[in-house]
């Protein structure tokens, strides 16, 4: 069945959010943030993240952003204070108390540099390409690579990682290529592990916008709504919004839902 739009469905919706703790977790790349259309960082939009910042003062309403980027990276981004982050699909993750959690070993961190140092040398000639290291894992976007050289930039990023990968993983994404820990974590063992901490009755609340977010959609779907951006495809999804816009539209109107007078315990 084809996910509804939320805004469609808001009482519904909004009936789901009462009487419980509401973790709002949301993607950042293309839900929170626009996609890049170059290489440079995409910022969230000013309102958005108004929004976000009043969610945060919430009393039953706990945060989260996850990403391929590292933590580091991610909160410098999003800059919300008592908030949940996990990085590298879930491969580092930060609690609101400034803990950090990493499933990734020193070996591997040091296979990820030697591959990323491999790479820029053997790609450094094609235009377009951009290598981006993350600690424990490490970035191939090609998007912007003209189309007669893609499959170099893929049969170069796949010799070398099987020749000197070590057990790290290739994760492929729509015009990327991400090489990453061993051990099989995605966004959803991360929302897994960030509800198992929160000791309340919970409604988790997932904002995702492509294939890495698949997982999350499955860990959210029994328990609490997934919202898909645009038009990625899951049969885990309840709702559907167009664009990062409409997902700021939407933590408006949760934030003032959950902040009415009315809501507060």
């Amino acid at each position: 069945m084809e996910p509804r739009n939320l805004f469609d469905s808001w009482t519904t919706f909004a009936h789901a959010l009462r009487g419980v703790h509401v973790c709002i977790l949301s993607d950042y790349d293309g839900t929170l943030a626009p996609p890049a259309s170059g290489p440079e960082t995409v910022r969230i939009p000013s309102d958005t993240w108004k929004q976000l910042q009043r969610l945060s003062t919430l009393k039953r309403v706990t945060l989260g952003f996850l990403s391929g980027r590292s933590v580091s990276d991610l909160r410098g981004l999003v800059q919300i204070e008592n908030a949940w982050y996990a990085g590298l699909h879930g491969h580092e993750i930060r609690n609101p108390l400034g803990l950090e959690r990493r499933w990734y070993t020193r070996k591997e961190v040091r296979g990820v540099a030697g591959l990323a140092d491999r790479l820029e040398q053997e790609l450094g000639p094609v235009r377009g390409v951009r290598i981006e290291r993350r600690g424990g894992g490490m970035l191939v976007d090609y998007g912007h690579v003209d189309a007669d050289r893609v499959r170099d930039v893929q049969d170069s990023v796949l010799r070398n990682w099987k020749a000197q990968g070590q057990g790290l993983r290739l994760l492929p994404t729509a015009s990327r290529l991400e090489i990453l820990p061993s051990e099989n974590r995605t966004k959803g063992t991360a929302v897994r592990f960030i509800l198992g901490k929160i000791r309340a009755r919970v409604c988790p609340v997932y904002f995702g916008d492509d294939r890495s977010d698949l997982e999350a959609f499955r860990a959210v779907h029994e328990s609490g709504i997934a919202i898909g951006v645009g038009v990625v495809s899951s049969p885990h999804l309840h709702y559907r919004v167009p664009d990062p816009e409409s997902v700021g539209k939407a933590l408006h109107r949760i934030a003032d839902l959950l902040g009415s007078k009315a809501e507060r315990p």
